[in-house]
Order: C-alpha cells, then structure tokens, then sequence
C-alpha cells in the first residue's frame, strides 16, 4: 500500500454576512487552521452587511497577505432564500480556487458564525490530515448545531 504524503496546502474558505460578532474568534481559529499547513490561502466571500463585517475582514486581510476578501452570493434572494445565497457564496469560493494556479490539496469550507465560538482543537485537523487517505471529505459534528452544505439543486439553482 502506498502512504501518500500529508497535505501541505489548503485553501480556507468562509462565507460572511452579518459575522462582525463572531469574527474575533474566527479570525483566531482561521490562524490556527492557516498553521497546520505550508501554504494556505484564505478567501471571504463577503455580502453586503449592515454591521461592521467588511472593516475587519479588510483589517485582517492587510496583516496576512494570504487571505482576501472576494464577492460573495448576493443578499437578493431574501431570508426566503438564504440558502441559496450561501450556495452561491460557496460557489463564489470554489471559482475563485479553481482559478488559482496551484490546486491546493485541500480545500476547506469554513462557518462564520457562532459554530465556530466553541473550543478548536488543531490536533484534531492534523490528525485527520495525517490520514487524509482514508477520506474524501470530512465533516465535523457540532452539538446543538446542524448546518447544510447549501446545495442548490432542480428549481432551486441560482
């Protein structure tokens, strides 16, 4: 059997609208994610908010040269659908790391939201990344919090 080396570069991306509570704790999880790589790029998918999200992503971003703020899914779709703005948040990451030239070996979708105000234990990641043969994908149970990937599918798509 052969071992495959572990990952050495990821690409992080989070969706934000309406975060600017939560982003102090997130901007340190993303830090301690970014540290279990080589190389890892960081990408916000910002929608226009009425709090003051966009100011300290912009304020992050100056002092780490590898995270960007890109445009996200748009609010258009109303509360209604707030899903499919969240899809295509995401869908606004995956173009923008489908066009990087280096494919990172991981790519990792990330809340910024209170999902993220508990405990992150980065032993944990470097666990699962040590053994990133044995999956494709991970997903990490959260108590008393349940998130769906977003997808829009059928009548659903943007």
């Amino acid at each position: 059997m052969r071992v495959m080396p572990p990952p050495r570069t990821a690409a992080l991306c989070l969706c934000v609208y309406e975060s600017s509570i939560y982003l102090n704790r997130v901007f340190e999880v993303i830090d301690q994610v970014v540290d279990c790589f080589e190389k890892c790029t960081v990408f916000f998918a910002f929608d226009e908010s009425m709090d003051n999200s966009l100011g300290m992503l912009k304020l992050f971003c100056s002092t780490r040269p590898h995270a960007t703020i890109i445009k996200g899914g748009g609010t258009q779709h109303g509360m209604r659908n707030k899903v499919l703005s969240i899809a295509a948040a995401r869908n606004s990451c995956l173009e923008t790391v489908r066009s990087m030239t280096s494919t990172p070996d991981v790519l990792i979708m990330m809340d910024a939201n209170y999902s993220v105000q508990t405990l992150f234990n980065p032993g944990v990641l470097k666990r699962h990344l040590a053994r990133h043969d044995e999956w494709d994908a991970l997903s990490f149970y959260r108590d008393k919090y349940y998130d769906q990937w977003a997808l829009a599918l059928g009548k659903h798509q943007l």
